[in-house]
Parts: structure tokens; sequence; C-alpha cells
């Protein structure tokens, strides 16, 4: 995917207000919905793969996103 088209809202760790690029559901593209989210959601995401690697080596493992979709954005930008 070369472009970010959002298709969907919801909230990452159920506190991060989230847009989300579903065109790709095995692999969904995420950006925060404000500018004064962005680096609490990098240090969030990268916890979250710090404890997937963990999970991983140790138990053999795959956590899930722990995001929850909200709803779907319609063409014209409304819910």
């Amino acid at each position: 995917m070369d472009s970010f088209t959002i298709t969907h809202k919801g909230w990452f760790f159920y506190i991060i207000p989230i847009y989300l690029d579903m065109r790709d559901e095995s692999c969904p593209t995420i950006a925060g919905r404000h500018w004064f989210f962005e680096p609490f959601l990098m240090v969030m995401d990268a916890l979250f793969s710090a404890a997937d690697y963990v999970a991983g080596r140790l138990f053999g493992a795959e956590l899930t996103m722990p995001m929850l979709i909200t709803g779907e954005i319609g063409a014209d930008g409304a819910p």
C-alpha cells in the first residue's frame, strides 16, 4: 500500500483514538486521530512489540493487537 485511506475508526489499547486502513485486513495500518496522541501511540506500540517478542520466545504464542474497532467510515467521511 502506498497511501493511507481511512476506512474505520477505533481505539488502540482502548484509550488512544485511532483511524485504520482496513483494505488489507490481515495487517491494518493505524494512525492517531489527533497529533498529540502520536508519541503515546509509538511508546505503546514499542511496549506491545516487546511483550509480543517475549511471549513468542518463551511460550511460542502470538499476542493479538489490543484495539477496538468502533465503526466504519463512509465515502463522505460520515460514520
